[in-house]
């Protein structure tokens, strides 16, 4: 998973391609996949390839919902070739640790590069998909609107204060911080964006 500005930054870039008409359902459905760390609900059940047939759908939190899974796909086949790292096997694996820090990483930059203040009060709306319990996916979106909001920069602690609104051990955030800190000044960390939207764009462009 992308963390939160990378993924609403990301589906900014489509919402014109899309004909998203309703941009709250929209980035509220790009944020809910990742609620499944809260509520409990297996990954398989938001994150799934027959996802991308909804963009041609008039459900814009279903487009939403595409999109994060592309993003997903794509920012880690772009991280995964620019870092040499192979797939990741399991949640707190060494390469888990790894891309997590990446990530962070890239959150930062990609905060940097939109003004994802004006959008964090669409995350008022929540909606689920899965018949989980609404109140948790709403705790979901309002741990990202605390993280964001009124900041003008953000760092490698926002990152891990996110990780640890989902449940990640002390001992595994730590580990995910020296990784981000020993890539915090490698420039490949920019490239993985825009190859991300580049790929992306192709692929959005051959099914609508």
């Amino acid at each position: 998973m992308s963390l939160s500005a990378t993924h609403i930054r990301f589906a900014l870039e489509f919402q014109e391609l899309l004909s998203v008409q309703d941009r709250k359902k929209y980035l509220s459905g790009t944020v809910y996949p990742d609620s499944r760390y809260i509520t409990g609900i297996h990954r398989s059940k938001t994150h799934y390839k027959e996802l991308f047939t909804e963009f041609e759908s008039n459900d814009d939190f279903l487009k939403g919902m595409a999109v994060h899974h592309l993003n997903d796909r794509l920012s880690e086949e772009v991280r995964n070739a620019l870092f040499h790292l192979p797939p990741t096997k399991a949640y707190g694996d060494p390469q888990w640790i790894v891309s997590t820090g990446l990530k962070i990483l890239q959150d930062i930059d990609d905060f940097e590069n939109f003004a994802m203040s004006d959008y964090l009060h669409d995350l008022d709306y929540v909606e689920v998909k899965n018949n989980e319990d609404l109140s948790k996916v709403r705790q979901y979106n309002k741990l990202i609107q605390e993280i964001y909001t009124n900041k003008s920069d953000i760092g490698i602690e926002e990152g891990l204060t996110f990780w640890k609104g989902l449940g990640l051990p002390e001992e595994s955030s730590e580990k995910v911080k020296a990784k981000a800190v020993e890539f915090e000044n490698d420039d490949r960390v920019k490239e993985i964006y825009p190859e991300a939207v580049k790929r992306a764009t192709l692929f959005i462009q051959e099914h609508v």
